[in-house]
């Protein structure tokens, strides 16, 4: 038997196959949705700055592990807490316009009050996003 063909033909695996089954992704993502909405509700109740990683992993009922697993630091939880927010901010505001436009007053009026008061976090993630794009744009460049 030649000793190339013999390196090139796959051999049995045990075990099971690499990546997550179903369940897996499944506590994954749910995991992940209860640390988003922990932080929400941390966020909501204090600011920014005050919150701590720790506020959030108890209110997420996680390790420290399992949130850094899940994101790298508080700024990437609140950037991907204000994509989310962003991203669905718009369809609904349009939804709402048509339906009812006197609630869709009321969604403005609150909006704007939260942007009062939470204006330094957002002035800080919104400059961390367009830093972070100014970065990746002159890598791409290069």
């Amino acid at each position: 038997m030649d000793k190339t063909a013999s390196a090139t033909t796959p051999t049995a695996r045990r075990g099971r196959l690499p990546g997550r089954n179903a369940y897996q992704e499944q506590k994954r993502r749910q995991t992940r949705a209860a640390i988003l909405a922990a932080a929400a509700e941390i966020f909501a109740t204090s600011p920014y700055f005050y919150a701590t990683i720790d506020d959030i992993i108890g209110a997420a009922k996680i390790s420290r592990a399992t949130f850094y697993l899940h994101f790298e630091s508080k700024l990437a939880l609140a950037v991907a807490i204000y994509d989310a927010i962003w991203f669905a901010v718009p369809i609904a505001a349009l939804m709402v316009c048509i339906v009812d436009p006197d609630a869709a007053r009321e969604i403005v009026l609150r909006v704007t009050e939260w942007t009062r008061r939470n204006s330094r976090t957002i002035l800080l993630t919104t400059s961390f996003v367009a830093g972070a794009a100014l970065v990746v744009r002159g890598m791409l460049s290069a």
